[in-house]
């Protein structure tokens, strides 16, 4: 299901649109798929025409490992309370 949505998106979306890779790149963030924030963000940081589009792309690229890392421990931190 989420294949398809990633898909849809796709499909409306401009290479050259930087600000709407920044979106999904937010919202991909925040749905904790970091693989999928980075690239969006990468994608974000190359078109954007914006500097302040730019900016925050490239402060999701360095901070998405960190928020990945932090996960992974409250995963593993999860795991074993059960």
């Amino acid at each position: 299901m989420l294949e398809d949505f990633k898909r849809g998106i796709k499909k409306h979306m401009s290479v050259d649109d930087g600000e709407s890779h920044f979106h999904l790149a937010t919202a991909y963030r925040e749905m904790a798929l970091y693989e999928d924030a980075v690239r969006e963000a990468a994608a974000a940081l190359r078109s954007a025409r914006d500097r302040k589009i730019r900016i925050r792309a490239l402060e999701m690229l360095l901070t998405a490992p960190l928020l990945r890392a932090e996960g992974l421990k409250a995963l593993r931190a999860r795991l074993r309370m059960n």
